[in-house]
């Protein structure tokens, strides 16, 4: 669904799918090529809603949880690698591990009982950090 709107000052404004808003000045068009550039360091591994047994996905959770029993390879996927500087790894507000080589991955070891919120934030050379955080139930 496209969408157009002028609000009076010059700018138009375009919706190409409903959620992604273009200002621009430029006469109106109706193609229009725009290059997003999106950051963001994704937790590939745990993916939330599934059950990991010593480091090995067994399947999805009857009721939503993140589980995982054992030691873990956290893994991190990046849009671009080449410029990421570190990624850290948090357990609960804690840092627990920085790696500033790709693949960027943390082995979770420990016994540990409880719900915990597991956060990465990747560090980008120009200056950006993004982050991902999942809830998640550890077991040993």
């Amino acid at each position: 669904m496209n969408i157009k709107a002028d609000d009076g000052s010059g700018y138009r404004y375009k919706s190409i799918n409903g959620n992604i808003w273009l200002a621009s000045n430029l006469p109106d068009i109706e193609e229009l090529k725009v290059q997003v550039s999106l950051y963001g360091g994704i937790i590939n591994k745990p993916r939330q809603k599934y059950l990991y047994f010593l480091n090995n996905e067994r399947r999805a959770t009857l009721f939503g949880n993140t589980i995982i029993i054992g030691n873990i390879n956290v893994k991190v996927d990046t849009i671009d690698e080449n410029n990421v500087s570190k990624v850290e790894f948090y357990i609960d507000d804690i840092l627990q591990f920085e790696d500033e080589n790709a693949p960027f991955n943390w082995l979770w070891r420990g016994n540990n009982f409880a719900k915990h919120n597991l956060l990465v934030k990747t560090h980008y050379i120009n200056g950006y950090i993004s982050e991902d955080k999942i809830d998640l139930w550890k077991f040993f």
